[in-house]
């Protein structure tokens, strides 16, 4: 998929987007944008970043820089022979358990919207700011028909004994994939259903 389509997703899934001469941002909480697609480095000019606080009324923008900001890291894999004897022992040991414990598949969005709400409310509850499209039942909807309806766009999920433990939601634009939205259950985290291959993708875990 395309930036452009990646940005269509998230307006139909309820979130402000904006696009300024960098690319395209989206409301990821009360008055704060982030960039998109996420991870992507860019530099804003002050020209341009004064614009999209004054127009949107902004408290902030979030994004990843190449000359400003604070020391991070981006993670890429290259490697096509990864597997488990490429993890040092701990984490391959946390893989193990999760693979001996859980069922990892795709799913649909339809899936998802029947399956998702005990997860999403267990991942809200941790949180200080709750996006709406996790926990209002037609704001979950909508998110889940823009999933639908966006080629792309996709879910792979952990399962523990039939109940759905975490999600990842992901998409590849271009030739990048990015971990979108992941979110777990507190209770079933002992079984490792995050770090199951697949589950991998740079992304916040709430």
């Amino acid at each position: 998929m395309t930036e452009e389509q990646l940005a269509e997703f998230y307006a139909l899934a309820g979130y402000q987007v904006v696009h300024s001469d960098s690319g395209f941002w989206y409301s990821a909480s009360p008055r704060v944008y982030h960039n998109l697609p996420p991870s992507e480095a860019r530099d804003p000019t002050r020209a341009e970043l004064k614009q999209l606080f004054s127009r949107h009324r902004l408290y902030g923008v979030q994004y990843p820089s190449l000359s400003t900001g604070l020391p991070t890291a981006r993670y890429i894999l290259r490697d096509k022979q990864y597997g488990l004897q490429s993890l040092q022992r701990q984490f391959r040991q946390h893989v193990r358990k999760g693979m001996k414990h859980c069922e990892t598949r795709q799913i649909d969005f339809e899936q998802l919207h029947e399956l998702g709400t005990p997860v999403n409310q267990d991942a809200m509850s941790r949180r200080t700011y709750t996006p709406p499209q996790f926990v209002d039942a037609a704001r979950w909807k909508l998110f889940c028909d823009a999933g639908r309806r966006t080629p792309g766009v996709s879910v792979i999920a952990a399962f523990v004994d039939g109940a759905l433990a975490s999600y990842l939601i992901y998409a590849v634009v271009e030739e990048t994939a990015y971990g979108l939205f992941m979110l777990s259950r507190a209770d079933l985290r002992h079984f490792r259903p995050n770090q199951l291959p697949g589950l991998g993708v740079n992304t916040a875990i709430e």
